[in-house]
């Protein structure tokens, strides 16, 4: 096999547009100060550098950037070696970067200053923002909850934090709330500088979760990277779901994930996911205009509600497994959700449970729409229930935006926890599997029961009523 070198010399306009390398500014003292900072994700790196920007394509980086010495410079790694030069200007060169995809690169030119902590490992962690943000100590929360996290992910997921620092840059203006840009987080300034003194509950909850997010993003998106665009939610679902998990972490008394999980993801999402429109969570992507369309809260929100259901139906410790397993598999490359569901039934045939993850999770992530499950008293001796699934809809007479993805006769794998007792006392029994449309049950008589995906209807069908509710799982 032989290896080439190709060396391209190009010139490219820093943009004034929020994307790819862009300028912006701020004001400090009456005076008008600018910054130069990059978005490349999705496909912007094109925009500042030639070069192949979908997430499959990875490679091993050496910037450098070279400015008035008045300024400082930032990129995914830290400074390797500094050379001045007689016209008051500074070459900055950073370490080579780890084998990553090329919209994770960044890098900024600014004059902020910033605030620094260590993990107890040696990772260092950085806070940069404007000198009158710093000086008031708007930073320090982002910073110390961020020192906290790198130990939470480290610890769950039995995988290090894999560069020598973590930068965490806040700007003026930015297209998106925040980007996991690999060692270089960048947030817009509202979403991660606070003033305790003036600031809400709500608004401290909807920055720690930013933090929360964008921290997880260092293993899901940045070590581990989805192979195409259509498994996006391998990414966004899984920061998503431990906003919650994170944030509980931080503060068990908020109850994100018991509580907040419910109302702010899984009941928003059955509205979307329940109507005609929907679509499956892995979307085809056949040209660049279909990038954007598939970051949506079917992506982030199914998404986080699949993650959830595994983690109810695996257990805790089997889920912790089967995320180590993969993560440390395909470190520095690409995955697909074949190789979750790999990673994920093989952690539970170690446990000895023979749970096929790839034929359960197909059906919920190549279908739109979720189930709603019909129990109905059978008039029988033997006590038995009926147990039926359907594809539920708001409107059945509504119109798909693709026929092709609508199908009424859709069928899912549906994990049902069984519950024996009364309201006094109730006993946890072994999930039940509904995989047919319909099911004759004979193993109990006084029940409840639970859906072990948080985003199935339930409906109790008696000879006296019939009621219809929305189960959050057990």
């Amino acid at each position: 096999m032989r290896t080439y070198k190709v060396n391209i010399s190009f010139e490219a306009q820093i943009e004034n547009e929020l994307l790819g390398f862009f300028r912006s500014s701020y004001v400090l003292h009456g005076e008008r100060r600018y910054l130069a900072v990059t978005q490349f994700s999705p496909t912007h790196a094109r925009k500042a550098f030639p070069c192949f920007d979908e997430p499959i394509y990875k490679a091993i980086f050496k910037i450098s950037l070279r400015h008035e010495s008045a300024y400082l410079s930032l990129s995914n790694m830290p400074v390797e070696l500094s050379v001045p030069d007689e016209d008051g200007w500074v070459t900055n060169h950073f370490f080579r970067t780890p084998r990553m995809s090329t919209y994770y690169l960044a890098w900024a030119v600014c004059n902020f200053t910033y605030k620094e902590t260590f993990t107890d490992s040696g990772v260092a962690i950085r806070l940069y923002a404007r000198p009158n943000a710093i000086e008031r100590g708007l930073g320090d929360y982002a910073l110390n909850i961020t020192k906290k996290l790198l130990q939470f992910y480290e610890d769950y997921f039995k995988v290090k934090y894999s560069l020598p620092k973590l930068d965490l840059l806040a700007v003026p203006k930015h297209p998106y709330a925040a980007m996991e840009n690999w060692g270089l987080s960048i947030f817009v300034e509202q979403k991660i500088l606070l003033d305790p003194e003036v600031s809400s509950i709500s608004y401290l909850m909807e920055l720690t979760m930013v933090v929360v997010h964008e921290i997880c993003h260092q293993w899901f998106g940045d070590l581990v990277t989805p192979v195409w665009w259509e498994d996006v939610w391998l990414k966004e679902g899984f920061a998503h779901f431990f906003e919650y998990v994170g944030t509980d972490f931080l503060f068990p008394k908020w109850k994100m994930e018991k509580q907040r999980f419910l109302t702010d993801v899984l009941h928003e999402v059955m509205l979307l996911d329940g109507l005609a429109s929907s679509h499956p969570i892995s979307q085809e992507v056949y040209q660049a205009t279909d990038i954007d369309r598939v970051f949506d809260w079917i992506a982030y929100k199914k998404g986080a509600s699949l993650i959830r259901m595994l983690a109810s139906v695996m257990g805790q410790s089997v889920f912790q497994r089967g995320l180590n397993d993969y993560l440390l598999t395909h470190m520095y490359s690409n995955a697909a959700r074949d190789d979750l569901w790999n990673k994920l039934s093989e952690a539970m045939q170690r446990e000895g449970k023979d749970i096929n993850i790839k034929e359960v999770m197909g059906r919920w992530t190549l279908q739109m729409g979720y189930p709603v499950v019909t129990i109905s008293r059978n008039d029988s001796v033997d006590d038995s229930v009926t147990i039926s699934q359907e594809h539920f809809v708001y409107d059945v007479d509504a119109k798909s935006r693709d026929p092709e993805l609508f199908n009424m006769s859709f069928q899912w794998q549906i994990p049902l926890t069984l519950s024996i007792g009364n309201s006094s006392h109730l006993s946890s029994e072994p999930i039940i599997w509904v995989t047919n449309k319909t099911e004759r049950c004979t193993e109990f008589t006084r029940w409840m029961m639970e859906c072990g995906f948080s985003g199935t209807l339930i409906r109790w069908a008696t000879s006296e009523s019939i009621t219809t509710s929305k189960t959050g799982g057990s």
